[in-house]
């Protein structure tokens, strides 16, 4: 059974999405590269928390509470801000051997393999709504507006200088 048919069994279990919004959204999915809950949100049927948590089930990963999650910045320097957002993964303690992180999407089996081989490290995982952990990433790796944007002209003054 696929994680959508499943995570859609759970929701129309729950009493939060009917037979027919799921066939509705396994429609759209067919013709997309969205996913089930990506879809069941823009359609409102339900919330991305709900799906988190329907996920963090599935996947048997707990659910972080970011407005209780501050960082420690030996964990941000091991992953890149550039790494964090692309791949939305926030790292937040590093004790012993173990990185401590949180990430959005468990069906992405490739993420922890490819942290654990560039850091040599071993990861405890917990789950959270990819809005609520991009806001995180965004608040927890100072970004200046430069770095975000540079300007072109002051990159053009620099050449011809």
């Amino acid at each position: 059974m696929s994680v959508s048919m499943l995570m859609g069994s759970i929701l129309m279990d729950r009493g939060v999405i009917t037979e027919e919004q799921l066939e509705q959204a396994l429609d759209l999915q067919s013709r997309s590269n969205l996913r089930l809950g990506e879809i069941l949100v823009l359609l409102h049927f339900t919330e991305e928390a709900v799906i988190t948590k329907c996920l963090s089930e599935q996947f048997d990963l707990p659910l972080a509470d970011l407005s209780q999650v501050t960082p420690s910045s030996r964990a941000l320097d091991i992953v890149p801000c550039s790494y964090a957002l692309s791949r939305m993964f926030l790292p937040v303690e590093l004790l012993d051997n173990t990185l401590t992180a949180v990430i959005a999407d468990p069906t992405d089996l490739e993420l922890p393999e490819d942290v654990a081989g560039k850091t040599g490290l071993r990861l405890s995982l917990s789950l959270a709504p990819p809005s609520q952990l991009l806001e995180t990433i965004a608040r927890c790796y100072v970004i200046t507006a430069e770095e975000l944007h540079p300007n072109p002209v002051d990159e053009r003054q620099q050449d011809a200088a």
